[in-house]
């Protein structure tokens, strides 16, 4: 409540020449916005913390002022047509008959203290875990065999996403468990500090379909998965045809002569596969191998979560699946 009290004087500071004041009632949970003569618009407030772009616009109404508290980029996104104040001090936008005060500079809205525990590489296979966990209880070391982590790496997400309001704990010393709670929250922090990695080898192959050149490279080179759009087209058929190129995750010991003999010709111009490569090779560990080799549901998610055009909406069909496969879990 402090941090929301001090923000409140803060933007007053912003905007004194305007003369207007705010007045908080504490009982009501309402928000006064008063000038020297009379009031000039009340607010709901609408108090959320690490919210999913979802829990956004269910809070959002033309009387609330949403108080976000560490907002994902998706989040805040939402947030920006509607009345909301983000903490730490950032963008507001207070907007009703009478009154207009808006401030649109950015800022980083992430928690200082959750630099070192940044959710890509190693540590983004930990919130997958989650994810595909449903609504399992966790222990420290459990969630550390199953991200293939070091506890201790296990322990310091656990600790952000814990102070973030993404997980309920049960128990404590050695038996405590955490339960995620909020899904879609994590998966857009997930998505929005996630690295983009590129291609370590773009080209054209021959195949009569998307689907003959991936078989034929994860034919070719055991341990490799498609990701992307073909591995959330596989999961929430949406799109008819996938747009190349092609984009496969192959392992680190990858060898291009195989596919060199195969005709493969490396070029940017006209490209109808990519090849990724990533360090420790974090996808292979919930990598599914049903049908075609592919990145998790969750992960495939990931990758297209910041498409546009149609495979926005794959990546809309997928996480909607998503969510109401993990609220239907025991």
């Amino acid at each position: 409540m402090d941090d929301f009290v001090n923000i409140l004087a803060s933007i007053e500071n912003d905007v004194r020449d305007s003369e207007f004041t705010f007045r908080y009632d504490q009982s009501t949970d309402r928000l006064h916005v008063m000038s020297p003569l009379e009031e000039v618009a009340s607010f709901r407030l609408a108090h959320l913390y690490r919210p999913s772009s979802s829990d956004v616009l269910q809070q959002a109404t033309k009387h609330t002022l949403l108080v976000i508290m560490a907002a994902t980029e998706k989040a805040a996104a939402a947030a920006s047509q509607y009345n909301h104040i983000m903490i730490p001090k950032g963008r507001y936008r207070i907007i009703a008959p009478g009154v207009a005060l808006i401030r649109e500079a950015e800022t980083r809205l992430e928690l200082t203290e959750s630099r070192q525990a940044k959710l890509m590489g190693r540590t983004g296979v930990i919130a997958e875990s989650l994810l595909l966990g449903g609504k399992r209880p966790w222990s420290v070391r459990n969630l550390a065999v199953a991200s293939s982590v070091s506890p201790g790496l296990a322990q310091r997400v656990v600790h952000r996403l814990e102070r973030e309001g993404l997980l309920t704990s049960s128990g404590s010393g050695p038996e405590k468990t955490r339960i995620l709670n909020n899904p879609k929250a994590l998966a857009e922090l997930w998505s929005q500090e996630e690295k983009v990695i590129k291609p370590a080898l773009r080209g054209f192959l021959y195949g009569s379909s998307n689907d003959a050149i991936a078989r034929m490279v994860v034919d070719q080179y055991p341990g490799s998965a498609v990701g992307e759009a073909i591995a959330a087209n596989l999961y929430a058929p949406v799109l008819t045809r996938v747009t190349p190129p092609v984009r496969i995750w192959v392992p680190n010991d990858f060898n291009r002569k195989a596919l060199d003999e195969r005709g493969f010709k490396e070029t940017n111009d006209g490209a109808n596969l990519e090849l990724l490569r990533f360090t420790h090779d974090p996808w292979q560990v919930h990598m599914n191998s049903e049908g075609m080799p592919r990145v998790s549901n969750w992960r495939a998610w990931i990758e297209v979560s910041h498409a546009n055009g149609r495979v926005q909406e794959l990546a809309d069909a997928l996480l909607a699946q998503l969510e109401e496969k993990w609220h239907g879990s025991d």
